[in-house]
């Protein structure tokens, strides 16, 4: 199927009735987009709704110059920002608060075919090399799905294509297609913590922060909403931090491993005006020299006022950052100062670390002694087995870092998803799931 239109603006406000669902997706980047795109079909009839912390940007409204993008920084005084910039203790994090994800700001971050990646070993404790993946994901069992993923993210309108080069992301696919099967999608609406939902025929209640312009400044208002199935794919900061809030409630006990296994690499970041016949905007670029990335491995925890915070244990700096690099972070560091946030750690002379595309905190393994979640993202219970209805599908279940990890993560997707609709759907909703993904009809 060819994508004949790119994804109008599909931002909706959540009203006072819309509070029961039946599949909530959380997130709307390279895991998020593929489980909405590939549950839509399978849920027609049903509500289905991605969540998605950001706003809904048109080629109009993302920032056009270096002055702009500053302005568009997330913060106290801005939470619906573009820019989501971390400071952390021994490195610093980037991310996009926006429908599509990180694929709004990145420019061609999906090229890299990556299979080997699962492969990848390190020694235990007795030094004997112990495989970091499950063994059911190796580079042949994931080459086809791979293949899925470069397909769908291959499709774009031509016409969007030659005249708004990689400013809609994965609006011009994955999320085209589950706005296409009627997935509904709530921008401005940030997940906090999830819990055992309090009416009968749901399972999770969901806390949602939804934002909005009140004219003079933003707002928000705290709402419930209940849902039969939950698909996390707020990245890596985001899933760790939802579960970890969701975990001190004290309803749902997760694994040892929650928030642990944060691995990134060193990236460079730069910004540069992409020329179109409508209006220039900003793409952030990752450059790599000759050298191998540098590796940053952490943990996360939550601070006060459940505030996130992540400890990288190894984030060598290289200080031979370029002048443009340099020069941009001075005035992001002069832009925060003056919003009265505390860059004491994101700003080191022009040298900190920053990683843009971090895995783990929620990594996979065959137990709950082992992982957070299975293979396929079913979060696993500590009495045994995984809880119904409750899915990881991001970053954050990915077992070792990768340079650019965009691709595996939709690749990752494509396969949860399958599986998750060839047996999962027909046991959560009771339902007999037709081959040909049409409208369910019941057993």
């Amino acid at each position: 199927m060819r994508v004949q239109h790119r994804l109008a603006s599909v931002a909706e406000p959540v009203g006072t009735s819309d509070s029961c669902f039946d599949c909530l997706v959380v997130g709307s980047g390279f895991g998020g987009a593929v489980m909405a795109a590939r549950l839509a079909p399978h849920l027609r009839g049903r509500r289905l709704a991605l969540l998605e912390r950001g706003q809904d940007y048109t080629a109009q409204t993302l920032p056009s110059n270096a002055s702009a993008a500053i302005k568009a920084i997330k913060s106290s005084c801005n939470p619906l920002g573009l820019f989501d910039f971390g400071m952390h203790r021994g490195a610093d994090t980037l991310g996009a608060s926006a429908l599509g994800g990180t694929s709004r700001i990145c420019e061609r971050m999906t090229l890299q075919v990556q299979t080997h990646a699962f492969e990848t070993s390190q020694p235990d404790a007795q030094h004997r090399m112990r495989r970091l993946w499950p063994n059911s994901l190796n580079a042949i069992s994931m080459q086809n799905h791979y293949g899925e993923a470069l397909s769908m993210l291959d499709r774009t309108d031509t016409h969007s294509a030659a005249d708004e080069p990689q400013t809609h992301g994965l609006c011009t696919n994955y999320l085209h297609v589950a706005k296409q099967f009627g997935c509904k999608f709530l921008t401005q609406c940030e997940v906090i913590s999830f819990s055992p939902s309090e009416l009968p025929d749901y399972r999770f209640q969901v806390l949602v922060q939804q934002w909005h312009n009140n004219g003079e400044h933003w707002v928000s208002q705290t709402r419930k909403l209940h849902t039969r199935m939950l698909v996390l794919s707020a990245g890596v900061l985001g899933t760790t931090a939802i579960m970890s809030r969701s975990a001190a409630l004290g309803f749902m006990p997760f694994s040892p491993w929650l928030g642990t296994s944060i691995d990134g690499s060193h990236e460079r970041v730069s910004f540069s005006c992409v020329k179109a016949p409508y209006q220039p905007r900003i793409v952030a670029r990752v450059f790599r020299g000759e050298q191998p990335p540098v590796a940053c491995k952490g943990e996360l925890s939550l601070g006060r006022n459940s505030a996130l915070q992540i400890h990288w244990h190894s984030a060598d700096i290289d200080s031979s950052q370029d002048r443009h690099v340099r020069s941009f972070l001075q005035r992001v560091a002069g832009y925060l100062h003056r919003n009265r946030l505390n860059v004491a750690h994101s700003y080191r002379d022009g040298s900190a670390p920053m990683v843009i595309q971090a895995t783990g905190g929620c990594r996979m393994g065959v137990s709950f002694d082992e992982g957070v979640c299975d293979d396929v993202g079913r979060v696993f219970k500590r009495s045994g087995g995984a809880y119904t209805g409750l899915y990881i599908n991001d970053a954050s279940i990915c077992c070792s870092a990768m340079v650019n990890p965009a691709l595996a993560i939709a690749a990752l997707a494509e396969r949860s998803a399958q599986q998750i609709v060839e047996t999962d759907l027909p046991i959560l909703f009771k339902k007999q799931v037709s081959e040909s993904g049409k409208r369910l009809q019941c057993a």
